[in-house]
């Protein structure tokens, strides 16, 4: 046996050549932990891991609701109004065809770039109200922006402070 195997299968670590003290006993050998203990729950939300604090105790990080559906969705709505105004497409039903997508689904899509520019930036800052989906906007959303905050649960049109932002 080797001294470096000696040395792994030892329980102290030490091999035999480390110096001993002068009257033949083992070297005592301490080691000093650190635990540290942290109340947390973690859970998954959309493939990802989410730290859960418990109730009392501060994140040292705002939470943000990111959907990224939703934020998808706007960015995909925004591109294709770019394509058509830019004339890259005729119309909605030849971007439709380009895409291989129906015509109503263009359409309905294209209605988010109605939104008010306030809740475009909080939906895209995570900042949205917990209930505000995709589907809910594909629904109908009103063409007024004073509406669409009303309905939408925007409380502080001058800040963008959202209702369900917390």
């Amino acid at each position: 046996m080797t001294s470096a195997t000696a040395r792994h299968n030892r329980p102290n670590g030490l091999d035999d050549s480390a110096p001993r003290p002068p009257n033949g006993a083992q070297p005592k050998v301490e080691v000093q932990g650190l635990s540290i203990r942290i109340p947390m729950t973690l859970r998954r939300h959309g493939g990802r891991k989410l730290v859960i604090v418990p109730d009392g105790l501060d994140a040292s990080a705002p939470r943000s609701a990111f959907d990224p559906v939703l934020i998808n969705a706007l960015v995909r709505a925004h591109r294709w109004r770019q394509q058509i105004e830019s004339g890259q497409f005729r119309s909605a039903a030849e971007l439709a065809a380009h895409e291989k997508i129906t015509d109503s689904f263009v359409a309905r899509m294209l209605c988010l770039t109605l939104l008010a520019p306030d809740i475009t930036q909080a939906i895209l800052e995570g900042r949205q109200p917990k209930g505000l989906k995709l589907a809910t906007l594909l629904r109908g959303m009103p063409l007024e922006w004073e509406v669409q905050r009303n309905s939408y649960g925007i409380v502080d049109t001058a800040t963008g402070g959202l209702s369900g932002s917390e």
